[in-house]
């Protein structure tokens, strides 16, 4: 029961469906309409939505008597809407790290870190022109949340990311920035320098990638 956790005047009905799963890992249609106080009708409109959403799942629950019914529950892709806190997690074990073995042991975690991503997509940027493989991190960046785009400027290629998922990290452990721009620098094979940064205070992150041939 999640009824006196969630004020259902001001929370919408998808939120509380996705809440209630979450509390009691899989329900039927009727047991979200007694939660919600709606009508199995609505609930199914809701729960149908969330499906194309790819936010539920459903699986047949096989009773006694009368026709099976669905037990619904939360997908993967759900559990990313409730609030985590790797953030404060991963940066509170990298304090403990630099106060027991230095901060040349996190540098060691953060170059170990560059070179396994480095390792993973490396046959992803075979192409011959600078500007593809740039489009390839980009779009490597947008499938992990970084939000970047490409723009040409004179003779330098502009990445620019809008979102930096490890930035508190980074606030903290700027020495991860460079690490970054390094990586960068192996995959796309040209020279890359920082000119805004979100952990320095500005709205993105702008990586001019030096091309050493007039741009196409």
């Amino acid at each position: 029961m999640v009824t006196n956790m969630l004020d259902k005047n001001q929370t919408s009905s998808k939120d509380l469906i996705l809440t209630n799963l979450k509390v009691n890992s899989g329900m039927s249609v009727d047991e979200l309409a007694v939660e919600l106080d709606i009508t199995p009708m609505g609930v199914r409109q809701h729960l149908a939505l969330m499906e194309r959403e790819e936010l539920v799942k459903k699986e047949k629950n096989r009773r006694p008597v009368g026709r099976p019914n669905f037990i619904y529950s939360l997908t993967e892709k759900a559990e990313d809407l409730f609030p985590k806190s790797y953030d404060d997690f991963i940066t509170g074990i990298l304090r403990d790290i630099t106060n027991i073995d230095g901060e040349e042991k996190i540098k060691a975690i953060f170059e170990a870190r560059k070179n396994r991503i480095y390792g993973s997509l490396q046959y992803r940027f075979a192409q011959e022109k600078l500007v593809d493989r740039v489009n390839t991190l980009s779009k490597h960046l947008n499938e992990n949340d970084h939000f970047s785009v490409v723009c040409k400027e004179k003779q330098n290629i502009v990445l620019t990311k809008y979102n930096c998922p490890l930035l508190m990290i980074s606030k903290e452990f700027p020495y991860l920035c460079q690490c970054e721009k390094s990586l960068y620098q192996a995959l796309l094979a040209a020279d890359v320098s920082i000119d805004h940064s979100q952990a320095s205070g500005e709205k993105s992150c702008r990586f001019l990638i030096r091309s050493k041939k007039p741009i196409q």
